[in-house]
């Protein structure tokens, strides 16, 4: 099974990397529910749940706009990939 790298920015709390599955389930769990894809750079996509604020989810003290547990992972097109390095340590040093 293909994991992914990325980073976990739970409402509260510290960022983390985290390995996970690359399929849409494992998605879901990290974020609680139905997944909503934001992109917010060329090569890095927000996932979080679509019905964060309708399910009355707290603001992530990460990202602001977004309700709830949220993840950031690279990507390639339409598909999720692995977060390099780079990109962790300056996500890390920008929201963390």
């Amino acid at each position: 099974m293909e994991q992914i790298q990325g980073l976990l920015c739970p409402r509260c709390g510290k960022m983390q990397r985290v390995s996970i599955p690359n399929r849409l389930e494992a998605f879901q769990e990290m974020v609680g529910g139905r997944i909503e894809t934001v992109t917010i750079a060329e090569s890095l996509v927000l996932v979080c749940n679509e019905e964060g604020l309708l399910l009355g989810m707290e603001p992530n003290i990460h990202i602001q706009s977004v309700c709830g547990d949220l993840l950031i992972v690279g990507a390639d097109g339409d598909e999720f990939v692995d977060l390099t390095e780079e990109q962790m340590n300056a996500l890390e040093r920008l929201f963390g």
